[in-house]
């Protein structure tokens, strides 16, 4: 390392050797040195690499830094370590060819779940009606059909409809819905004898620091709202995929970046250990937080090497609105940003057309899962926010793979709701998610590339025609 690189980082790791917290609209986020992340090149041999990490971990032990943990998402992807000690020994560890960024470990206070109606549905029956009328505004190519609003009413799942495509009387699940496929959601856990999952919980990894002191019934409170919504059997988009819950945040609902970075490295591991690539979806709702001045880049490039790997992400734009590009990790430019729209109030003005946002999903009084299923009469609530319009897109991603390239899904699902949605969002990338094309075009139907409405996402392909169908 130059004399440069070497001063650089001396200063780097000093000006962060104080912790730095800041709050951003209801995000607490703080540096924690003297824990550390530390990240190697991708272009390093593994041969190198490996003698590297031989010589590192003694003199390590001779500095009194600690490597809690060592993260590998596959071959050429994101590698490195999660170190505790004071900064002056890291600096002078990190002292090599190999290491190409290093910053502090972060501490993320996330405010509680966006419950839009609380837990229990006491006052249901009086809303359902203002509920229905809101849903015309939102859907006007629907408000001559009355009896889709009656349906609405007896199923109180306006957002599954929502996501049918035009004229849809109920909600639509292509064949299979989601059977053969399998949605991580990195969360707070999920309640794994709910009726909504129905043995479909095919493992719960727990991840996180210290004793988990939650109750059982409040263990997994947002996560499994999320998996109801993305794959719930009665409310849910995909009801036959398999659920993996990752359980990195803790109590008080708090998450640290390197707890994060394990979950990645664990959800990338398990993926490529069962040959899952090509039928994996990987949900982030809880995250789409930042604060000046603290760097989050290592989760942005951790999910964007999992959608180079051949994973489909989907993640919340966050709590920032027209500023989605500064959040971590929905700004990585290769995952599916996802942002919400409301029912009846249809979306925010300052979100529509933001480029960093690649489509519009339910996000507004959506009725899913809550933890709470032996002896509990309230299974189900209602809640809201980005979170649970990510979760949308991730069911949707899971029921369409048998048709659709992962790697083409996100700009399919944009061309799909330009077709069905011509004159939301007009000149701007932004669309409403659907779940088929219009009613005259079959799943197959590769002449609808043809079709004026998708030319925007044919030029951001780069390919005369995109082939997204196997």
């Amino acid at each position: 390392m130059d004399l440069l690189r070497f001063a650089l980082l001396s200063a780097l790791l000093v000006a962060f050797s104080t912790a730095y917290p800041g709050k951003w609209n209801g995000c607490h986020v703080e540096e924690l040195p003297p824990s550390w992340i530390l990240e190697f090149r991708s272009n390093v041999s593994d041969n190198a690499l490996s003698n590297f990490k031989h010589h590192f971990r003694k003199r390590a032990e001779n500095a009194s830094v600690q490597i809690t943990h060592e993260f590998n998402l596959g071959p050429g992807l994101m590698r490195g370590f999660t170190l505790d000690g004071p900064a002056d020994s890291i600096m002078a560890l990190s002292d090599s060819q190999w290491v190409a960024n290093i910053v502090p470990n972060i501490k993320v206070h996330r405010p509680p779940p966006d419950d839009d109606d609380g837990d229990d549905d006491e006052d249901e029956d009086e809303d359902e009606d203002d509920d229905i009328t809101e849903a015309k505004s939102i859907h006007p190519h629907l408000a001559r059909r009355e009896e889709t609003y009656d349906l609405q009413k007896k199923y109180k799942s306006w957002n599954l409809e929502a996501i049918s495509g035009n004229d849809s009387l109920k909600y639509h699940c292509p064949d299979g819905c989601g059977k053969g496929t399998w949605i991580y959601i990195i969360d707070d856990g999920i309640d794994e004898g709910h009726p909504e999952f129905k043995g479909r919980i095919e493992h719960v990894e727990h991840i996180h620091k210290g004793p988990y002191h939650h109750h059982p019934k409040r263990n997994g409170k947002h996560g499994t709202a999320m998996a109801g919504i993305a794959a719930g059997s009665t409310m849910g988009v995909a009801r036959n995929a398999r659920i993996v819950a990752v359980n990195v945040f803790g109590k008080d609902n708090i998450v640290y970046l390197d707890l994060f970075l394990q979950a990645m490295d664990w959800v990338m591991n398990d993926i490529r250990t069962r040959n899952r690539f090509g039928r994996a979806i990987l949900s982030l709702g809880q995250w789409g937080c930042r604060a000046e001045g603290i760097d989050g880049a290592p989760a942005t490039r951790a999910v964007a090497d999992a959608v180079k790997a051949g994973v489909f992400v989907a993640a919340a734009n966050g709590y920032k609105v027209g500023d989605t590009a500064t959040v971590w990790p929905g700004n990585a430019k290769s995952v599916c940003t996802v942002g919400e729209y409301w029912q009846g109030r249809q979306w925010d003005g300052e979100e529509a057309g933001d480029p960093d946002i690649d489509i519009f999903a339910p996000g507004s009084r959506i009725r899913t899962s809550q933890p709470g299923s032996v002896g509990s009469y309230n299974r189900y609530h209602k809640i809201g926010g980005s979170d649970a319009a990510a979760a949308h897109v991730a069911g949707v991603a899971a029921t369409l793979v048998h048709q659709i390239k992962l790697a083409d899904m996100c700009e399919t699902l944009q061309c799909w709701g330009n077709m069905a949605h011509p004159k939301w969002f007009p000149n701007t990338a932004n669309r409403l998610l659907v779940n088929r094309p219009t009613a005259d075009l079959d799943l197959g139907d590769q002449g609808m590339w043809d079709r004026p409405e998708c030319q925007p996402w044919m030029n951001r392909t780069g390919r005369k025609r995109p082939s997204p169908y196997k």
